[in-house]
């Protein structure tokens, strides 16, 4: 069953709008962005060649399903997005050509195909540490080169995000949980989900510092979304009774954020009563 709920949850991942996810990469972000319009107002215009992208993102968000790359660009008016590497090797190139080149681009996110670990693996055991660490590998940390051009072609937007390898542990679920094959049952009018803080790394015994969560809650059918973003200190939090409905199946997500904007996912899924 667990697996089953793993797999739904990827493939709602997979298709969740961007809109969704910018909204808790901006927990990390936004406070960068800040500091780069404030130094960009302070330089003239006229002799502006070079500035940084209002906002340039790398992260890897992990469940304990698979693991993924995540790039979020966003700026005015902007053409030909290149990315490299620590090593200064070119990872990604996007040429805008035809109405669209005329037209520009503002912001986009895009992630990786993610590596999936071994079916039914322990995401704590070696399987999936031998997974990880190669994924790390191919995408090793450090600053990475994003370059664009605005769309008069007047000034180079040119940023280096940092990848981090301070991955989350996967946050524990500790309500809705059932100790049966049965999914948990709850009262659509005193509805709570609750968690253990994240404290740990999904590999090793080192500290990461979280800086929010994020509760995501699905009906399957007719699907509808709710979107809850809680900060550092969290560990629960209710669901809405007017977006419950009675004798509903439901899934729902836990994202652990951390400082870098890396973020790990935990799922589950629950019915409400009749």
């Amino acid at each position: 069953m667990t697996k089953t709920i793993d797999r739904r949850a990827s493939e709602a991942r997979t298709a969740r709008d961007w809109t969704t996810r910018l909204i808790g990469v901006a927990l990390t972000v936004a406070m960068s962005c800040l500091l780069a319009a404030g130094s960009a107002a302070e330089r003239d215009d006229d002799e502006e060649d070079e500035r940084p992208l209002n906002v340039a993102n790398i992260l890897i968000e992990t469940t304990d399903n698979d693991i993924e790359l995540q790039v979020f660009v966003d700026d005015a008016e902007w053409t030909d997005l290149k990315i490299s590497d620590p090593r200064g090797r070119r990872i990604f190139r996007l040429n805008t050509r035809g109405r669209l080149g005329r037209q520009g681009m503002t912001e986009m996110g895009f992630a990786s195909n993610p590596t999936h670990f071994p079916e039914d693996a322990d995401p704590t055991g070696p399987e999936v540490e031998d997974v990880v660490k190669a994924f790390l590998r191919r995408f090793p940390a450090g600053a990475y080169e994003m370059e664009a051009d605005t769309l008069d072609e007047s000034v180079e937007l040119v940023s280096e995000p940092l990848l981090t390898h301070d991955l989350p542990a996967l946050p524990e679920i500790v309500h809705p949980v059932s100790d049966t094959e049965d999914l948990p049952v709850l009262d659509p009018r005193d509805a709570e989900i609750e968690w253990e803080p994240v404290t740990g790394q999904f590999l090793g015994n080192g500290t990461v510092e979280i800086t929010g969560y994020q509760v995501i809650v699905e009906q399957v059918d007719p699907f509808r979304k709710l979107v809850i973003n809680l900060p550092a200190s969290a560990t629960s939090t209710s669901i809405q009774p007017e977006f419950l409905e009675s004798g509903q199946l439901y899934d729902f997500e836990v994202v652990a954020f951390e400082v870098s904007g890396n973020a790990t996912i935990s799922v589950g899924e629950f019915l409400t009563t009749p």
